[in-house]
């Protein structure tokens, strides 16, 4: 298990430091064994790490959390899993953003661009079956309920995914899309998967 998350860093710190030809200067609290004594503990190590909200902050119950992580360094991921429209539908990711996706401008350009389309939603070459998303089990950090598509709302839900390892690393990454998600509120929602071992505490 931490292997897979070992995995899973250094591939996201790759990626950084390569993505957007931007340079990382400083990395705060990165690689740090953070012990939390509860879920609202952890909330809010996120919340004050991030500078935003944690009410979409998701955690993988225990019988899904391998199954996640593996798959996540199988796709070589680094912060952004993907969108979707229901459990089973997801945005089909442009060659343009898998040649980078560690980029988060490409990834909000993607979004932004998949949204904007007329006719949107009947676009199928837009679209392609991910069977293995429903396949998890995620609870909202919050109020530890479990999290269900709303398939009546036709909005983009984007995932993203975070570990409390990776301290402020994704800070301004989460905020921009937080931002954008927040504007246009009636075609896009957020969620930030945690990606640690939630699912012991209490």
């Amino acid at each position: 298990m931490k292997k897979n998350l070992w995995k899973i860093i250094e591939v996201t710190i790759l990626f950084l430091i390569t993505s957007c030809g931007s340079v990382i200067k400083e990395v705060y609290d990165v690689n740090q064994n953070h012990i939390f004594e509860s879920l609202d503990h952890y909330v809010k190590f996120f919340e004050k790490s991030n500078n935003i909200r944690g009410d979409n902050l998701l955690y993988l119950d225990s019988s899904s959390h391998k199954k996640f992580l593996d798959e996540v360094v199988r796709q070589n991921f680094a912060t952004y899993y993907g969108s979707f429209i229901n459990d089973t539908i997801e945005i089909k990711k442009s060659d343009f953003l898998q040649e980078n996706m560690g980029c988060m401008s490409r990834v909000l350009d993607e979004i932004k661009n998949s949204s904007m389309q007329n006719n949107f939603l009947e676009n199928k070459s837009l679209f392609v079956k991910n069977e293995n998303f429903k396949k998890n089990v995620f609870l909202y950090l919050k109020d530890n309920k479990q999290f269900h598509f709303n398939d009546a709302s036709q909005k983009i839900t984007v995932f993203l995914i975070y570990s409390s390892q990776l301290g402020k690393l994704f800070k301004k990454d989460f905020q921009m899309l937080q931002k954008y998600a927040t504007e246009n509120k009636n075609g896009v929602e957020l969620f930030i998967i945690s990606i640690d071992e939630c699912y012991n505490l209490k």
